[in-house]
């Protein structure tokens, strides 16, 4: 995918792997290498926060070379149900 000045931007999605059935985490996942992009799966809450402080290796070097950009978040379900990642 291309950005601003039409430079190629990785992309990465962040799933939280909580509520979805085996059928759905299938077909986010063929979405993902459909449209070329790097797809992770998250089990808890620190998972988000080590990935958004150190990337994909989880080396001890902060995000210098690879700084995220831009962050979105989508979210649906119901959190009175506790489905939340701790």
């Amino acid at each position: 995918m291309k950005g601003m000045g039409g430079k190629k931007k990785k992309i990465m999605w962040l799933v939280a792997d909580i509520g979805w059935m085996k059928i759905e985490r299938k077909r986010i996942k063929a979405a993902a290498k459909s449209l070329g992009v790097r797809f992770k799966w998250l089990t808890h809450a620190s998972d988000l926060r080590l990935y958004i402080d150190y990337g994909r290796h989880k080396s001890k070097k902060k995000r210098r070379k690879d700084p995220i950009t831009q962050f979105y978040v989508f979210s649906h379900g119901l959190s009175n149900l506790g489905e939340t990642l701790e």
